[in-house]
């Protein structure tokens, strides 16, 4: 009888240490599974919202030829839209647009819209990378997980499966660069 006990003591205690094991370990993230809850969760947030205005501020800073701090930085404030709609040919467009508010604190004037270094008025949403039709333009891999504000997350990155030619504008003073495909996240 004591034998029997010792026994049945012994499966315990391995069940108990394979469970507190099991417990201890980090989940199993699928990236096709993310991918897809990540991409449905997004659609349906811009197909319920149509729309989403917030506050977007911005510093700009000029620096001389020997990187010192030319001036005091410029700040920017916006109102930024976001609005969904969905092309011709079924494909989701998600573009943000940009209306300047104030610049340092007074009334925006033409000179303020028109100076270097202003951030665009239209630009994509860069969450657009997520939506389940645009996928395929990228390729994703999981980071390891990681805890963010005490709860276990994961980072998943991106980077886009074509690169275009660099395209660089010069306007007096001002240049402007375009890097399609030359980013990651």
């Amino acid at each position: 009888m004591r034998r029997q006990h010792r026994i049945a003591a012994a499966v315990v205690g391995v069940g108990l240490a394979i469970s507190t094991t099991t417990l201890g370990q980090e989940p199993a993230v699928d990236l096709d599974t993310t991918l897809a809850r990540a991409g449905a969760q997004l659609q349906r947030r811009y197909e319920r919202a149509q729309r989403i205005v917030s506050t977007e501020t911005v510093s700009v800073r000029s620096f001389t030829h020997e990187m010192r701090s030319n001036g005091r930085p410029r700040r920017l404030e916006y109102e930024r839209r976001l609005e969904w709609r969905t092309e011709e040919d079924g494909v989701p467009v998600v573009r943000g647009f940009r209306e300047l508010r104030s610049v340092n604190g007074r009334e925006p004037q033409q000179a303020d819209r028109d100076a270097c270094l202003t951030p665009l008025s239209e630009v994509d949403d860069p969450l657009w990378v997520l939506l389940p039709t645009r996928q395929a333009e990228f390729e994703y891999s999981l980071a390891a997980l990681e805890r963010i504000d005490g709860r276990l997350a994961a980072r998943l990155d991106y980077v886009p499966r074509e690169r275009a030619a660099a395209e660089i504008g010069w306007d007096e003073d001002c240049v402007s660069i375009s890097l399609p495909g030359w980013y990651r996240g």
